[in-house]
């Protein structure tokens, strides 16, 4: 395990510098990877451009990477949540999408996941706003950083905030991955 892994491990994990396989049921790597669009408008692109730079950027996180390390040592079922798109710049135009969200997801799941036997999970449709690769301003607002012991109280992220979701979305998130997760 790489110091940025351990260190994503401890943060995320209420302390922990190691994870045991055998004592968990299922694993779930959130935020990892990243949404692996480039930041302007695809329309001009091919399917073929597109797909190849998906694949590529996603090929990159350190989610795959995790997930083939842990298929070396367990067959348990392999969540991968992407980090949720981010939230509009007010008067910066969203860039426009031609190909929606769940079909690129079901791309990297057979490019990418179904080698490792992995599930890759898309953020849910209700988050983001039709036709972009944007969330939903109101999920960015009042969100905290995580909570790392019991003793401190979480902090909010600065006014502005356009990568970090709110509770409200970690409901709806929560909602939408848990019915696959012991389906």
């Amino acid at each position: 395990m790489t110091d940025d892994v351990r260190d994503i491990l401890k943060v995320t994990s209420g302390g922990l510098e190691a994870c045991d396989p055998n004592q968990y049921d299922r694993f779930l790597f959130y935020g990892l990877i990243s949404q692996p669009y480039p930041r302007q408008s695809d329309i001009d692109y091919s399917v073929a451009v597109r797909e190849a730079a998906l694949k590529d950027r996603g090929s990159r996180s350190p989610a795959v990477k995790l997930a083939g390390q842990l298929r070396t040592v367990t067959g348990k079922p392999v969540d991968v949540a992407a980090a949720p798109f981010k939230v509009p710049v007010p008067g910066v135009p969203a860039a426009q999408w031609s190909c929606p969200h769940q079909a690129e997801t079901a791309y990297l799941q057979g490019a990418l996941f179904d080698g490792l036997d992995a599930s890759l999970i898309a953020q849910p449709d209700s988050t983001v706003i039709e036709g972009t690769r944007s969330t939903f301003p109101e999920y960015a607002k009042g969100s905290k950083r995580l909570q790392i012991d019991a003793e401190s109280e979480p902090e909010q992220h600065p006014s502005g905030e356009v990568t970090h979701m709110n509770a409200q979305y970690g409901q709806i998130w929560l909602e939408h991955y848990l019915p696959m997760a012991v389906s």
